[in-house]
């Protein structure tokens, strides 16, 4: 028995060396190079909605927006500009993402989803996220992204909660 254990081990260790080059060299082409994860616009619209409940609306919004974001207020304003004397609410609105789409290099995200307001109110929205620093991508850092562009529309039934969050990336083939 301990015979056949050890030519199984043996065998696992030679098959894993056998493949390990490969994945290296994949590895060594995709370091520094900038790749799509829409996985990080879910975890930010969450980071997002969790600062809302915890240090207001409209501190949320401007903490996550860059300089430039714009928002529809019905028209199209500079956010910033817009959200700098909001006095929150008496509750944050609540909203879940429920679509991803993104850039084949990963530098830009649409999210869209369902929100609520403690009212009763329900409607749509989307939010174009753009990363921070793009480019200076680095092993083991966190990257940061900030929204550009936020719009809601209010509905007259809530959107129906998808089971996961649904996520398409560009192609970037022939770029």
């Amino acid at each position: 028995m301990n015979k056949f254990l050890a030519i199984i081990g043996i065998s696992l260790l030679l098959a894993g060396c056998a493949s390990s080059g490969a994945a290296r060299e994949h590895d060594r082409r995709s370091i520094g190079k900038p790749v799509a994860n829409p996985s990080a616009i879910v975890k930010a619209e969450l980071s997002f909605a969790r600062l809302a409940r915890e240090k207001g609306q409209w501190t949320a919004f401007r903490e996550t927006a860059t300089d430039d974001a714009v928002i529809f207020v019905p028209n199209l304003t500079n956010a910033q500009d817009w959200l700098k004397d909001k006095a929150e609410p008496p509750s944050a609105a609540e909203w879940q993402p429920h679509k991803i789409y993104m850039s084949c290099d990963g530098s830009l995200a649409v999210s869209t989803g369902a929100w609520q307001q403690g009212d009763g109110t329900t409607g749509r929205f989307v939010t174009i996220w753009q990363q921070q620093n793009f480019g200076e991508r680095k092993r083991g850092k966190e990257t940061e992204w900030k929204w550009v562009f936020d719009h809601v529309v209010p509905l007259s039934k809530p959107l129906l909660e998808p089971d996961f969050v649904q996520s398409k990336v560009a192609s970037c083939k022939g770029k």
